[in-house]
């Protein structure tokens, strides 16, 4: 995050829109770290409820909010850019991936860009050694409905009216935060069985045991891809 604001220029001045986020706690860091406005825009109604919570945290609360809609309803998106003015960042983190159609989402993503603005995914994508059958496997284990290639991402950004298209190869990163959940699955292994249950937590370390193969062997990518 902190490469995306550095690279997107932000001041106090800024305004920002995170699609799909969640809990809030990215908006947060934004806002306390570049001083900028932040807008959060997610789906889920319940964790729009939870992130008034983070606003309540925030060191300056009037400069972050939160808004309900879907990332695939224009008229949401068109409202949100009515309501609040042209953004000078857009960004994504883990959300494409789950929508059927990212390249509508990206679309109306761009429409909320004041001129000179910029578009920031983050995302799991398909590396090149992804064998074909492993979407299917990614649907039904983690409800992931698209798996694009960086470069089909960076035409769909530029088919969306971004001309200059950035990419950085973050996987390190994903097979550092597995690795991660690896080691702490295992350290922790008695007290999650006996919260949960032995058979939930074969299935967490099966999980992120597959993971770990499919980024450390190409079969999946974690891309930061920038448009402006």
């Amino acid at each position: 995050l902190s490469f995306i604001g550095e690279y997107s220029r932000l001041t106090g001045n800024s305004v920002v829109v995170e699609i799909g986020c969640g809990l809030g706690d990215t908006c947060r860091y934004l806002v306390e770290r570049f001083g900028c406005r932040v807008v959060g825009f997610d789906m889920n109604a319940a964790q729009i409820s939870n992130a008034e919570l983070t606003r309540q945290r925030c060191a300056t609360p009037d400069k972050l909010q939160f808004v309900h809609g879907s990332i695939e309803s224009p008229a949401g998106l068109d409202a949100l850019a009515s309501s609040n003015g042209s953004a000078d960042l857009v960004y994504t983190l883990d959300v494409l991936m789950l929508v059927e159609d990212p390249g509508a989402a990206i679309r109306s993503a761009a429409s909320l860009l004041r001129k000179g603005g910029r578009l920031a995914i983050a995302e799991v994508t398909a590396g090149p050694s992804m064998p074909p059958s492993l979407p299917a496997r990614l649907w039904e284990m983690d409800g992931m409905a698209s798996m694009l290639t960086p470069a089909e991402y960076g035409c769909l950004i530029k088919e969306a009216g971004l001309s200059e298209v950035r990419f950085v190869d973050r996987t390190p990163l994903a097979v550092g935060c597995f690795s991660k959940i690896d080691a702490a699955l295992k350290q922790h292994r008695s007290q999650m069985i006996e919260g949960a249950s032995l058979q939930q937590y074969q299935g967490w370390c099966e999980v992120t045991a597959l993971y770990l193969e499919w980024f450390r062997t190409g079969q999946l990518l974690y891309s930061q891809i920038v448009g402006a």
